[in-house]
């Protein structure tokens, strides 16, 4: 009976080791820390079927932004605190900004406001980003100043606004955003086409070493294949210690 019950903690001890990555990468965590920084470069780009127009568009933006620097303030649990440093020329505005990555706390969050969209780290494709309410299509391997990184891609369609979004996979900070919007004049029927442009330029990710990608893949590997094998010393053992029992 002892026997038997060693065998099936044994299993059930192996299914936890197998699946217990996985289950941690479905957790909604931050994949930052306090001290992190990211900078980035922010513009919009008009163009319109009527040259008036672009009188009103003065009006609400101007691309007069030099860099957006985002340091990360601190974490407690699900919820990322950010400072923000935007530069115009010779004038700075500071200002806080926080994001709650848990589910049932998150908040909806609109690519037209002031501020970068965080996400969970470790998003696998099919997974949904809830502070945009879009979904992971796919996972590529783009190049960075300090290599290749994983890189989750998102992107939407409506009728008067769609666009793409690529953050980085165990950050889940983004690194590139094209938005495009449409402005349509109710009286005129003239259309303003908005682009706006958000690209990741400097991180403190980007200047340290991190394994590569097929020394992750062979950590990943192992951690498969070693399961077998911890299974079969284990049923070895049990079985030597019954044969030993018998002989006796």
């Amino acid at each position: 009976m002892k026997e038997k019950l060693s065998v099936t903690t044994l299993i059930l001890f192996l299914f936890l080791i197998i699946f217990a990555e996985a289950i941690l990468a479905k957790s909604w965590t931050p994949g930052v820390a306090e001290g992190d920084f990211f900078c980035y470069e922010m513009y919009g780009v008009f163009t319109s079927s009527d040259l008036n127009d672009f009188t009103e568009v003065s009006a609400f933006e101007q691309n007069n932004t030099d860099e957006v620097r985002i340091d990360i303030a601190g974490v407690s649990g699900s919820v990322v605190y950010q400072a923000y440093t935007l530069q115009f020329g010779n004038e700075t505005t500071k200002f806080e900004l926080k994001t709650d990555l848990d589910p049932g706390n998150a908040g909806s969050f609109s690519f037209s406001e002031l501020g970068v969209p965080i996400f969970a780290a470790n998003l696998n494709v099919g997974d949904t980003l809830l502070t945009v309410e879009l979904t992971v299509e796919e996972t590529l391997l783009r190049t960075y100043p300090s290599g290749e990184r994983e890189t989750n891609h998102a992107s939407w369609n409506s009728t008067l606004d769609y666009g793409n979004c690529y953050f980085d996979k165990k950050t889940g900070m983004l690194t590139e955003l094209n938005r495009t919007h449409l402005y349509v004049n109710p009286v005129t029927s003239s259309v303003i086409k908005k682009v706006d442009i958000i690209k990741m330029t400097n991180s403190s990710f980007w200047s340290v070493a991190e394994p590569t990608l097929w020394v992750q893949a062979s950590i990943k590997l192992a951690r498969v294949l070693i399961a077998p094998v911890i299974l079969c010393a284990g049923l070895s053992v049990c079985l030597k210690k019954r044969n030993r029992l018998k002989s006796a």
